[in-house]
């Protein structure tokens, strides 16, 4: 199972405890925060130590794999993950990236290398993700992964907002893939 991943613009890699202050300042920014479930405003470099902390365990017990998308020019620019769903034994990509690196591609190119990796290294088929309804550049970048809309929206709890916040669930299988290609 590899560590790390290389694309053509990024690298896939473990946080390191290092990473907490580039964490703090990218994900402390309110537009950033807003748009994650799980993601508290403010946030403070002890949050960040305290989550970096975790991702190790997570991955050994094979709970989470989560990556530092780094770029060779800015070094960590924002974060990808799969967490593994208990209740029927999928995984939920999740992602964010600081503000600066919005708009480039990289979310899209971030997300085809992780899933791929799932794939691959993990015998992953089936994934979902949801995005806040009113955060559409996260459904147009897990559209562009192969996901589609099941119809079901949910109020998520949102740590940053304090509050719930309507998200619409999205899958990406086998099956809902030969159905797209036909």
């Amino acid at each position: 199972m590899r560590d790390t991943i290389e694309t053509n613009r990024l690298t896939l890699r473990p946080f390191t405890a290092s990473d907490a202050a580039t964490v703090t300042r990218l994900v402390g920014d309110w537009d950033v925060a807003r748009m994650c479930a799980r993601i508290p405003h403010p946030y403070r470099e002890d949050d960040a130590k305290q989550w970096l902390a975790t991702l190790p365990k997570a991955r050994a017990e094979g709970a989470s794999f989560t990556f530092a998308v780094t770029s060779a020019k800015d070094g960590v620019i924002g974060a990808i993950g799969l967490t593994r769903r208990d209740a029927d034994e999928t995984f939920e990509i999740g992602y964010w990236l600081g503000k600066p690196y919005w708009g480039q591609g990289y979310a899209t190119e971030a997300g085809a290398t992780v899933l791929a990796y799932a794939v691959e290294d993990l015998g992953e088929k089936r994934f979902q993700a949801q995005h806040f309804e009113e955060n559409a550049p996260s459904g147009a970048v897990l559209q562009k992964l192969g996901f589609r809309y099941t119809g079901d929206v949910r109020a998520m709890h949102c740590l940053a907002r304090g509050a719930k916040v309507p998200a619409r669930l999205m899958k990406r299988t086998p099956e809902r893939e030969a159905a797209n290609d036909s």
